[in-house]
């Protein structure tokens, strides 16, 4: 068995989370299973009981999936189905699940994108496309050159599968490739990208098929994009809309929902973003006032994130005074360190602290400094080689 890297790992999960066996690659049935071939459809009933559907899908769109079932037509609502089972499929399909199992995501992104051509039916050349791209995800944590090949796999499917039920998963993903890649304007490029996929869930009227609280969190993450960017008016817009967006959907949500404490965090962090445009405009000052009344508010049983993002803002806020008062550095530090020891909510952030604390340790020049700056630059590239930081993290390791 293959033994996936840590950042590998972890992106699995939260790709396996999102969806990608539950709604593109689907499960294959065992080979002894297969004397018919059908696909398997896992449907919620109106009494939300779960009903398997046997049949062949012959469309997998954003409103409704198709299924025939001998000579007759069945189809049901996109947010019915929880998942489906193909079973029809090309060998390189079948070759390629099995790659993407053992943790070969190098040949499992070769086999799909040959069951693109391979495979007849559209509905597995969407899936084949997708799972292509993700298994190129997979591998971009030790190898970000594969980043591109992801982007090029997503361009293909939004392309050739624009009413597909994976489309908004497909460009959540393009957007997080492009914000991965590294190449220069790619921040502002993924903001972008974020931000259009926000606007589908959030406008007057919401486009079919796209789920709500996916789409704030893409306007979450199109706000972090652009404030790196330096892109601070469209990022303070993104962020008003997400703020009003966030706290309508909680305030209409049931307090026993299991969306509720996903809700609420997502509001903590919203509100976190003003800070972070103070720092981006550079008004650290501003900014460190914001997050200690932020700190000071997430005592009273307000989402972990929030704590944790009260705490890096004040990391660099103090790292950005740094400059004018020596003393703020150590300050920043310890700030640092508290976010990437203990945030458990956030992995971006947790490898964001990681990174100002090996820079602020490489400045403040303590006796170990040296070994204390490797340790984490290489424990970001190792545990976190999927998040933005992992690219500046592997220029300061060469340096070193």
């Amino acid at each position: 068995m293959m033994l996936l890297p840590s950042a590998a790992q972890s992106l699995r999960t939260t790709l396996l989370w999102g969806g990608l066996f539950f709604s593109s690659l689907g499960f294959l049935a065992p080979a002894s299973a297969q004397s018919g071939r059908l696909d398997q459809l896992f449907v919620q009933d109106t009494k939300g009981a779960m009903r398997q559907i046997t049949g062949t899908v012959t469309s997998n769109g954003l409103e409704k999936v198709v299924v025939m079932r001998g000579d007759k037509e069945a189809s049901f609502d996109n947010g019915r189905v929880d998942r489906i089972i193909w079973g029809q499929v090309s060998a390189a399909f079948r070759e390629g699940q099995t790659y993407f199992d053992r943790g070969d995501f190098e040949n499992a992104a070769a086999k799909f994108i040959l069951a693109t051509d391979e495979d007849e039916r559209p509905v597995i050349q969407a899936a084949a496309r997708l799972a292509a791209g993700e298994a190129l995800m997979l591998l971009g944590s030790s190898n970000p050159s594969r980043f591109a090949l992801a982007i090029d796999q997503f361009d293909i499917f939004i392309a050739d599968h624009s009413a597909n039920r994976d489309l908004p998963r497909a460009r959540d993903l393009q957007a997080r490739a492009t914000l991965l890649r590294g190449e220069e304007g790619d921040e502002k490029r993924a903001g972008e990208l974020y931000r259009s996929l926000f606007e589908e869930g959030n406008s007057e009227t919401p486009t079919k098929g796209y789920d709500q609280l996916s789409c704030l969190h893409a306007g979450l993450a199109a706000a972090r994009a652009l404030i790196s960017a330096g892109e601070t008016l469209p990022a303070r817009e993104t962020l008003g809309v997400l703020t009003s967006a966030s706290r309508l959907l909680l305030t209409s949500s049931e307090e026993d929902s299991p969306e509720r404490p996903k809700l609420e965090a997502l509001v903590a962090e919203a509100l976190l973003g003003e800070g972070f445009v103070f720092l981006a405009s550079g008004q650290a000052r501003q900014a460190a006032t914001f997050f200690g009344a932020q700190l000071q508010n997430s005592n009273n049983g307000a989402p972990a994130a929030q704590r944790f993002g009260a705490l890096l803002g004040l990391g660099e806020a103090a790292l950005a005074q740094s400059a004018q008062d020596p003393a703020k550095l150590r300050e920043a530090s310890l700030y640092f360190a508290q976010v990437a020891g203990l945030d458990y909510t956030d992995r971006d952030r947790t490898a964001q602290a990681l990174l100002r604390l090996a820079e602020t340790l490489s400045r403040l020049g303590d006796s170990d400094a040296a070994v204390q700056v490797r340790l984490r630059l290489q424990t970001l590239i190792d545990e976190y080689g999927d998040t933005p930081s992992a690219a500046t993290a592997r220029t300061l390791l060469k340096a070193l």
